[in-house]
């Protein structure tokens, strides 16, 4: 790795860069607080959606069809994904390469931690955290190598607080929304600056997921926490180095590398996709 120059003069500079995109990075987000920036255009860019079968993966569905995308719907649940799709005209043939991809797919348990089989744990981590992983690991390539493309990835906000009986869903959001946040750092310092992301962590939402589930005040929503805007958080973590701190990683082959199989996504079963 090349060391940056620490010298005093070059790190007042660089604490005086810091200061000021911090401040602009807060300002912008004031303004935009008030003044939304035009809605970007999907008319014609395919948009992929898991989970389509569900009441927000539906809603998503609908609300893509009406702005002019072609969309692609992914649900294990064959049923429901063909109940989606009649919502939509169909397009038929092949649809291409995938423009923006919405990882929505989750399940939930709704159980402690003691009452929660084993089986159904591994299920919450594979379809809400783990399939994120191996979608974008997979359509990402053809993003960065056109230099276009947008992941959405849907958390929760039980992400950012956990409840009970969510044990096993929370710490899966909790790691959406960690992969999330990496994942747009590790675009943002490299060349690819026309492939973004969004993580969008919803709060309580009338769904199959969480029927009989009501809130005491349904009408009072609070705000979980205050973040700062992601342009601030990038200029923070370059100048205190977060970005680096891994460069120099010692890999150290201990033989776990080979206990874990190679994932591809030829391995999902062609019942899961459904072009419209």
């Amino acid at each position: 790795m090349e060391n940056k120059d620490d010298s005093p003069f070059s790190i007042f500079i660089e604490a005086v860069v810091l200061v000021y995109t911090v401040l602009k990075e807060l300002t912008v987000s004031i303004y935009r607080f008030f003044i939304s920036p035009p809605r970007k255009s999907v008319r014609n860019n395919i948009v992929l959606i898991t989970g389509s079968g569900g009441t927000i993966g539906r809603e998503l569905c609908v609300r893509f069809s009406k702005l002019g995308a072609t969309l692609v719907l992914w649900d294990i649940n064959l049923q429901k994904n063909e109940e989606t799709a009649t919502l939509i005209k169909e397009s038929g043939g092949e649809v291409g390469v995938v423009d923006i991809l919405v990882n929505n797919a989750a399940v939930v348990s709704g159980r402690s931690l003691l009452e929660c089989p084993d089986e159904m744990i591994e299920r919450t981590f594979d379809v809400n955290l783990l399939g994120q992983f191996w979608t974008a690991k997979f359509f990402l390539p053809y993003m960065i190598k056109r230099n276009h493309g947008h992941v959405v990835n849907i958390a929760s906000s039980t992400g950012l607080l956990g409840l009970r009986n969510l044990t096993d869903y929370s710490a899966s959001k909790f790691g959406v929304v960690g992969f999330s946040e990496v994942l747009n750092l590790e675009l943002v310092f490299s060349e690819a600056d026309g492939v973004h992301t969004t993580l969008v962590c919803p709060s309580f939402v009338k769904t199959s997921l969480f029927q009989g589930c009501d809130m005491r005040f349904p009408a009072v929503l609070p705000p979980l926490e205050v973040i700062l805007p992601v342009g601030a958080m990038n200029a923070i973590s370059n100048f205190f180095g977060a970005v680096r701190f891994m460069d120099n990683f010692v890999h150290v082959d201990n033989g776990n590398d080979q206990a874990v199989p190679n994932r591809s996504m030829t391995s999902l079963p062609n019942d899961t996709k459904k072009d419209v």
